[in-house]
């Protein structure tokens, strides 16, 4: 901000090079222990699984005491639960691995050899698009199997913001 006000520009004060001088940054951050990788990983897991939890829980309920439709209850199999939520979290972890990898392929790109930002955004919406689909499709395609449970659909909101405050504690 004081070197803008100085009317300096950003070659000015970081030099020719950025992509060095940000790979020279990079070097310097210590690399996390293994102990906070994991606990990081754990924190994403029950972030994804409060999202799951407090949007099933709402849109179940509303529609069901606010609308009319659907049931009060729901029927839930253990083993085909287990495999969908490790499926769905197989997804998210390998989407947030393709954004990144992206942002990286996409990062001090020379202006002649980069796409129209608005191709980007569409090829970014189509892939989001097709994940969401992909989460349905788990869902939809999975055989029931496993012990057979009935839960109330208004439980999981309960059910997500206690994952939501676990996950708290997980926080650095």
């Amino acid at each position: 901000m004081l070197a803008q006000k100085e009317g300096k520009s950003i070659r000015d004060v970081f030099g020719a090079d950025l992509k060095s001088y940000s790979q020279d940054v990079i070097e310097e951050i210590p690399e996390e222990t293994k102990k906070k990788q994991i606990k990081f990983s754990f924190r994403l897991l029950l972030l994804f699984a409060t999202v799951t939890s407090l949007f099933s829980g709402i849109v179940n309920s509303a529609m069901y005491y606010i609308f009319g439709f659907g049931d009060r209850t729901q029927v839930y199999h253990l083993g085909s639960s287990i495999a969908i939520m490790i499926i769905n979290v197989l997804i998210v972890f390998g989407v947030i691995y393709f954004v990144l990898e992206w942002i990286k392929s996409s990062t001090f790109k020379e202006e002649n050899k980069k796409k129209p930002s608005w191709v980007e955004f569409l090829q970014l919406w189509l892939v989001m698009t097709l994940v969401t689909g992909l989460f349905f499709c788990v869902v939809y395609f999975m055989p029931p199997f496993g012990m057979k449970f009935t839960l109330p659909t208004i439980i999981f909101i309960p059910i997500g913001i206690g994952t939501y405050l676990i996950s708290l504690l997980l926080k650095d």
